[in-house]
């Protein structure tokens, strides 16, 4: 009998990365080693632990990493004054070289040919990992499922999930999603920006926004098919594609360049209720993610985390536990003005496959009536600067 090859895991014991070991088991035929890199996370270290165990793992490690991650990555961190795209503070994330040097070093002792992490394919995540493994050893295999597989949804994950005998606690928690037909390929580049106001085009060839980050960094964003990929679009290809979707009384302060970064990210609309249970509460992406198109992400997870500080102050000033359940209800209602808002913002601005000329009008008759309406005007300029919280 051939002996199977090792990949070892970053694994958090959540949904997410417990179907990628089974789908790592299944599907790539590979003997999962477990990593669980302990910086905080209180009991949820024993949960990933026993979760492993019950998915079939032989090989489990769990390491205490808070000194480690304290002394030799946050506070270099504060003393460096690092700041994402100069705006700010770095989370958890600043943990990702960590564990990625440890997912390593276990690599070597159990004799693995891969690593494997759970960040998706569109944001920075797996870019700190895998420059993490690179660094450390740039002759190491990465897996990156979520690059790979065909599992698009949170729907699809379910699906997966049940399929593997994954256990889910669906009597606990529902899951709303709307996954939308086309993504963004955005890029960043070293050039001024052309507006120091948003711009959001509805072209007959799909969505464009361009958008200023500081007097000599600009992002700029097309709306694209899902299946696209960013090594086929050269500099000279997006700034040709964008031009013909601006207006063109903007294109004389269009200043291009060669970018800096490109990506491709897929939209969608998507909520998790109630968003506590117990003594664990959802804040941030954890519990909803909204298209881009409405800029409401960070502005969604600082009014989650208002409201946690706000309820546990309640909590233990009063020492009810009653008032925990407040959370959930209290952030639920923000949140699905926020993705209504979202929502209509893509909906009016891209277009869809199959889209008829009565859907065309429609887009064109609601930006009309925001151009042209001061009680719409200020409807928008609050739901874009974020409802009161």
């Amino acid at each position: 009998m051939v002996k199977k090859k090792k990949v070892v895991l970053a694994f958090s014991g959540g949904l997410d990365t417990s179907i990628i070991l089974k789908w790592l088991q299944n599907e790539k035929n590979l003997e999962v080693v477990t990593f669980t890199a302990d910086i905080g996370q209180g009991n949820e270290i024993e949960e990933a632990r026993e979760k492993a165990v019950s998915l079939g793992v032989n090989e489990i490690y769990i390491e205490d990493l808070k000194n480690e991650f304290v002394k030799d990555y946050v506070f270099p961190m504060f003393r460096a004054n690092a700041l994402y795209e100069g705006y700010y503070l770095l989370g958890t994330s600043i943990a990702r070289p960590l564990i990625a040097k440890k997912q390593l070093e276990i690599a070597k002792k159990v004799g693995a040919s891969y690593v494997s992490h759970g960040s998706t394919g569109k944001g920075n995540d797996q870019i700190r990992f895998e420059l993490g493994y690179y660094s450390n050893n740039p002759k190491i295999k990465v897996i990156a499922p979520w690059r790979e597989w065909s599992l698009k949804s949170r729907g699809d994950l379910i699906n997966y999930a049940k399929e593997s005998k994954i256990p889910i606690p669906k009597e606990k928690i529902k899951t709303f999603e709307r996954i939308y037909p086309f993504a963004w390929l955005g890029i960043l580049s070293e050039t001024p920006p052309i507006s120091e106001e948003l711009i959001y085009a509805n072209h007959k060839t799909g969505f464009a926004l361009a958008s200023m980050r500081n007097e000599n960094l600009s992002r700029y964003y097309i709306q694209t098919s899902i299946e696209e990929k960013t090594t086929e679009w050269s500099d000279d290809r997006f700034w040709n594609e964008l031009k013909k979707r601006l207006p063109e009384e903007s294109l004389e302060n269009l200043v291009t360049g060669p970018s800096i970064e490109k990506s491709l990210a897929p939209l969608r609309s998507f909520v998790v209720e109630p968003m506590s249970y117990g003594n664990l509460f959802l804040v941030g992406d954890a519990a909803h993610i909204v298209p881009p198109t409405g800029a409401k992400g960070l502005n969604l997870a600082f009014s989650d985390v208002n409201y946690l500080v706000e309820t546990l102050e309640e909590y233990y000033q009063e020492k009810n536990k009653t008032v925990l359940s407040k959370y959930s209800k209290r952030a639920l209602n923000r949140v699905w003005k926020a993705i209504r808002f979202s929502w209509w913002m893509t909906v009016t601005f891209h277009k869809f496959p199959n889209q008829s000329d009565f859907d065309q009008k429609m887009q064109e008759t609601e930006i009309e009536y925001l151009e042209n309406s001061e009680v719409a005007q200020k409807s928008f300029a609050e739901n874009y600067v974020g409802l009161p919280f």
